[in-house]
């Protein structure tokens, strides 16, 4: 299965370039379908997009009117190293250029099919939607989060689910420090009972409670039985 990565401002540091990245991973910007989805991978590593690479604004632009008249892609996601907008209050960790946001916002809110993009770096999970269009930033899976879990500050992975005819889906999957399952030690086979527990996501301690029928804001729980 072939892995493709997109930059960071981590991968220039120290040459403000990235020629020993692109020796390992190839192109820092492209783009490819499948499975009816359009994916379009940037380069942010200066913090910008024009300024990292002015060539993939154009090819942002390309492959977005190409989706429009190629009835094999039914959605496009961008993904870029960089989100178009923090969600802490503080706005460190975004994009810098405002006007190179809004022109994002722009492209992706006119595109005739559905688009969205993804970002990571500002270490908090978070989705939001500019005029319909989707913004996810994903959660570090390393670094220190810059929040309490409530809030999206959590370490973790997200996988999206691409399926035909169908909107991709994000699993987000949060690194379990401890968990702890509340229910019955038995149950007669027909009855039914309510599941409930505590997670701890190793961030500040902080434990989150949850149960069959919680809905816990930020990521995924699934209850299964063996």
């Amino acid at each position: 299965m072939p892995c493709l990565y997109v930059p960071g401002n981590h991968e220039s540091f120290g040459t403000d370039n990235l020629d020993a990245w692109k020796a390992v991973f190839g192109a820092p910007f492209r783009t490819f379908d499948h499975k009816g989805v359009r994916f379009v991978l940037l380069n942010s590593t200066r913090g910008t997009l024009r300024g990292s690479d002015w060539d993939q604004l154009p090819l942002l632009e390309r492959a977005l009117d190409e989706a429009a008249d190629d009835p094999a892609v039914k959605q496009v996601m961008v993904f870029a190293h960089h989100p178009t907008n923090d969600p802490d209050p503080g706005d460190a960790s975004q994009l810098g250029d405002r006007k190179e946001v809004a022109l994002l916002e722009t492209l992706l809110a006119a595109s005739p099919k559905p688009a969205m993009m993804v970002g990571s770096h500002a270490q908090i999970v978070n989705v939001d939607r500019v005029e319909g269009v989707p913004f996810m930033v994903l959660p570090s899976s390393g670094k220190s989060p810059y929040g309490t879990p409530d809030r999206g500050g959590f370490t973790g992975w997200v996988r999206y689910g691409i399926h035909p005819g169908a909107e991709p889906r994000a699993d987000v999957r949060a690194f379990a420090q401890e968990l702890r399952v509340d229910g019955p030690d038995a149950l007669a086979a027909g009855s039914d009972a309510t599941l409930g527990g505590m997670v701890s996501t190793g961030a500040s301690g902080t434990m989150i409670e949850t149960s069959a029928t919680s809905r816990t804001p930020n990521f995924s729980f699934r209850w299964m039985l063996p």
